[in-house]
């Protein structure tokens, strides 16, 4: 049997010293790639949820903006010259112009049956609508310009913006039959609409698709 030395001793408690030091140091990187692994997985997992939401809070929006658009341009019966909701209309579905919506909000929004959502506890579905000029600007006006902008928007539970889709809807009262010929577009979201002048009448250029509106036959 080989005697232990004390430079044999020295040696081992070196070696062990050096394990357990490099135990340590395998324990800390596991340690900082785990919390590394596990704050992607929360983000990802975040990113999807707000993907999942603003899904949810775009189709909201189309079908109230399809909903509008559906109404007529202004009432039928008589005209005040303000925009909101006419006399005795107190509900949604007595709303019968694109204005009546101007200042409509719902928290929860409601399905297609006008339920609550009970899922979207705390999201809220508001709209405007706002006289605007046919420029390329789309300036606002405090008066009839024959042209109205109609804005959905949708906010969280937390009040945060997730979606506003806008509308053009325009009344072609220049028409020479007389008629009401109203023309609705849906813009992209990213953008609104324009109006640019031209020829007599008014080119619509939403997304790529041109409207003219007057001053033709």
């Amino acid at each position: 049997m080989t005697p232990v030395t004390p430079h044999h001793a020295r040696a081992a408690a070196t070696r062990r010293a050096v394990t357990l030091v490099e135990a340590m140091i395998c324990i800390v990187l596991v340690g900082v790639v785990l919390a590394a692994s596990i704050h992607t997985v929360g983000a990802a997992r975040m990113t999807e949820a707000r993907l999942a939401d603003r899904v949810t809070a775009t189709t909201l929006a189309d079908e109230l903006l399809s909903e509008i658009c559906t109404r007529l341009y202004r009432e039928p019966d008589t005209s005040t010259g303000l925009l909101g909701p006419d006399a005795g209309e107190l509900l949604r579905t007595q709303f019968d112009d694109v204005d009546d919506y101007h200042g409509f909000g719902e928290a929860p929004p409601t399905d297609a049956l006008l339920a609550p959502i009970l899922a979207l506890s705390g999201w809220r579905r508001s709209v405007t609508v706002e006289w605007v000029m046919p420029d390329a600007a789309l300036t606002p006006s405090v008066g009839e310009t024959y042209a109205k902008l109609i804005r959905v928007r949708i906010q969280d539970s937390r009040g945060l913006p997730l979606v506003e889709r806008v509308a053009l809807v325009t009344n072609n009262a220049l028409n020479r039959a007389g008629r009401d010929l109203s023309v609705v577009r849906i813009a992209p979201e990213s953008g609104s609409p324009s109006i640019p002048e031209a020829g007599g009448g008014i080119n619509i250029d939403l997304g790529g698709i041109e409207i003219r509106l007057g001053g033709g036959k």
